[in-house]
């Protein structure tokens, strides 16, 4: 598949946007080559600091809030994504892979805010327990920090 993208991409507006959806599963999971395809390199010193859960403890149907601190010192295309790693009921964790922006960046530092809903949703049941979240640039993990979801 990622043959015939690189041979297709360019062609036609709307054959890009059938190539990028096409690959978004590929990208999600960090695959170098589905990353280079859209511009997306090994990130270059840039490093995530400060990731602060402000919600150590989220109550199904409440939200997680967390921020962090993205340094960059050379300027680079970056897509910053967010994991989380949910709890299951037979006490392993599943990842769900949610984009938060994809941007060329100068050198600088950024600060990065995010809320997450842990509604009960027809999708997605979230359960009690110890979850996780990880900040993923350019689909490399570079900071992780826990939290509890209660009922």
């Amino acid at each position: 598949m990622l043959e015939i993208s690189a041979a297709w991409l360019g062609t036609n507006e709307k054959t890009d946007w059938i190539i990028r959806h096409a690959c978004r599963g590929l990208i999600r999971k960090g695959n170098l080559h589905a990353l280079a395809l859209f511009g997306l390199q090994a990130v270059q010193e840039a490093q995530i600091t400060d990731l602060l859960v402000e919600t150590p403890t989220v109550s199904i149907g409440s939200r997680l809030s967390f921020r962090f601190l993205l340094a960059v010192r050379q300027p680079q295309k970056i897509r910053i994504e967010y994991v989380i790693h949910y709890a299951r009921p037979s006490g392993k964790h599943g990842m769900k892979v949610f984009k938060l922006v994809e941007k060329f960046f100068e050198p600088g530092q950024a600060v990065f805010s995010k809320s997450h809903s842990f509604q009960q949703m027809t999708t997605r049941k979230h359960f009690p327990g110890g979850h996780r979240v990880a900040i993923y640039l350019n689909g490399v993990a570079f900071a992780e920090a826990g939290f509890e979801v209660v009922i």
